[in-house]
């Protein structure tokens, strides 16, 4: 319930009426599914003689798949229409969070999905927000609310991250190693995304409600990459993905 309503938020009527669409599309399937076995079940142990009960039990099969069809088709067209980018997408930014100088790994996935998430925000255990999918609303893509997804809470005083290691919380105010200390949010933007392997990026400070946006891109970079870091006030981190790392080192990226 809590993720349904994170995801729901502040979006629109006809957004949330495509997402109650899309939601109900799996159990519109399953209880086709079942009404045709159960149907196919009894022609077959019946094995019914007269002609208007297997004309009965052919409609009845053939009209349960399409208007199960139907359903599926039509809430996917809808879902595409009220979708601000017109259909599915496939976005991904790299991301670490750190406190007092140790990153934190997220909880694994678990289940045959191997995904911390919905089917179109999550992680796989790669350090990488996915968006995939058809989304209903721009702030689908802002980093907070795959923070939330994943099951960050947001609360006056902090952030309290799941890690493998149990929640970990992150104050926006407090100390490491002695000294003071805050929650910071560092950007690090690739601001000549078509020029592929010239790339160039800047590095920004954003704040930390995290409601800054991803950059579309399937790749890292040009793909966007974030750092969450509870440490010693400054203006640049020094933290950056491994995918920027491994593109600077072939010579691919570099920064200002």
């Amino acid at each position: 319930m809590a993720v349904l309503e994170t995801i729901l938020g502040n979006i629109s009527v006809d957004s949330q009426f495509a997402i109650m669409l899309r939601d109900n599309a799996y159990n519109v399937v399953l209880v086709a599914a079942v009404i045709m076995a159960l149907l196919v079940a009894y022609a077959i142990l019946a094995k019914p003689r007269k002609e208007k009960i297997k004309k009965a039990l052919f409609i009845g099969i053939a009209g349960v798949a399409v208007l199960s069809t139907l359903y599926l088709a039509g809430s996917t067209v809808y879902l595409n229409i009220v979708s601000p980018t017109g259909g599915p997408v496939h976005w991904h930014t790299d991301y670490e969070v750190w406190h007092c100088g140790n990153k934190l790994d997220l909880i694994d996935p678990t289940g045959i999905d191997n995904r911390v998430g919905t089917w179109e925000v999550h992680e796989h255990n790669d350090d990488r927000m996915h968006i995939e999918g058809t989304i209903v609303d721009l702030e689908q893509a802002s980093f907070r609310h795959f923070f939330e997804i994943i099951g960050t809470k947001f609360s006056d005083v902090g952030l309290t991250y799941p890690t493998v290691s149990g929640n970990v919380t992150l104050p926006y105010a407090g100390a490491c190693n002695g000294k003071h200390a805050e929650l910071q949010a560092f950007l690090l933007r690739v601001t000549n995304p078509q020029d592929a392997k010239q790339w160039v990026y800047e590095q920004q400070k954003i704040p930390i409600s995290l409601e800054t946006r991803m950059q579309p891109y399937a790749n890292v970079p040009p793909g966007d990459c974030l750092i969450v870091e509870y440490d010693e006030v400054k203006a640049r981190t020094a933290h950056s993905c491994a995918s920027y790392r491994a593109a600077m080192n072939r010579g691919e990226l570099h920064g200002r």
